[in-house]
């Protein structure tokens, strides 16, 4: 959403738009909207609405299945076992699927 009004009225949105707030999910998505906004002409950028279709190519990454697989293995084992052996959760699932959807649309640029 914030893409198509981003680029239906660039300028307006951006003197406008002071404070964005989401959470989950959406803080994922206004971090991206940023990165866009910060970007000159960002590497994704191909037709009349670049930030709508950036967004959208980001979002194609899958961020649900491997917090899903981390969930059913690594959360069951790191409940079972002493504190003392910890297997990487949910956390490192989801952050390894942005930094593989970073790097599948050459972002890693913009979120440094």
């Amino acid at each position: 959403m914030l893409g198509r009004l981003t680029d239906s009225k660039p300028e307006s949105l951006r003197k406008s738009l002071f404070l964005a707030s989401g959470v989950s999910g959406g803080a994922l998505g206004i971090a991206v909207h940023a990165s866009l906004l910060a970007a000159d002409n960002p590497a994704c950028a191909e037709n009349v609405r670049p930030v709508e279709n950036c967004a959208r190519k980001f979002g194609t990454g899958d961020f649900l299945a491997p917090n899903v697989a981390a969930l059913l293995t690594a959360d069951l084992l790191n409940a079972a076992l002493p504190r003392s052996i910890s297997v990487p959760g949910r956390d490192v699932a989801l952050g390894e699927g942005v930094g593989e959807s970073l790097a599948a649309n050459d972002w890693n640029e913009y979120f440094e």
